[in-house]
């Protein structure tokens, strides 16, 4: 058995050695399958957002929070931040129904982290863009291009 020494270096060996290979499946309440994920995909998004981060100019260090609904799209993510050594705060998105109760409480732990950036889906990251003060990326519908397993490129 093989052993990593990080959660990304095992990713991108079982990317290349085994990508079609299914890594978990998202199921809804009524445990229907709504979506799955094999370790490329995982791979191939994380690198997808590390990008976009490098690209909006995060650096080593820095803060982001990762504020997804409940899905997969919450490890890319988590991980994409962690391959540029961006630090992912995780916190659950404010609900837009409780805007009201919800955007402090955001807002503070936001300010506590020093977190410019939030991560989310495009469809929470439209609705929260000009709320929060920081600055929303969605992120599952990024354009993955072909890449080396574990270095992220460039993405549209």
């Amino acid at each position: 058995m093989k052993y990593f020494s990080t959660i990304l270096e095992a990713l991108a060996h079982h990317a290349m050695e085994t990508p079609d290979k299914l890594l978990c499946t998202w199921v809804d309440i009524k445990c229907r399958e709504e979506r799955r994920l094999t370790f490329k995909q995982l791979e191939d998004e994380s690198n997808a957002v590390a990008a976009r981060l490098l690209k909006l100019g995060c650096q080593k260090g820095d803060r982001v929070m990762v504020a997804y609904p409940f899905g997969l799209e919450f490890l890319a993510g988590m991980l994409g931040a962690m391959k540029i050594s961006v630090i992912p705060c995780s916190i659950y998105p404010p609900n837009p129904n409780q805007l009201k109760t919800d955007m402090p409480k955001f807002r503070g732990f936001a300010e506590d982290a020093g977190a410019t950036v939030a991560l989310s889906n495009v469809t929470f990251a439209a609705v929260m863009r000009d709320k929060t003060g920081v600055k929303w990326v969605g992120t599952d519908r990024l354009t993955i291009k072909k890449q080396t397993p574990g270095k992220p490129k460039d993405y549209e």
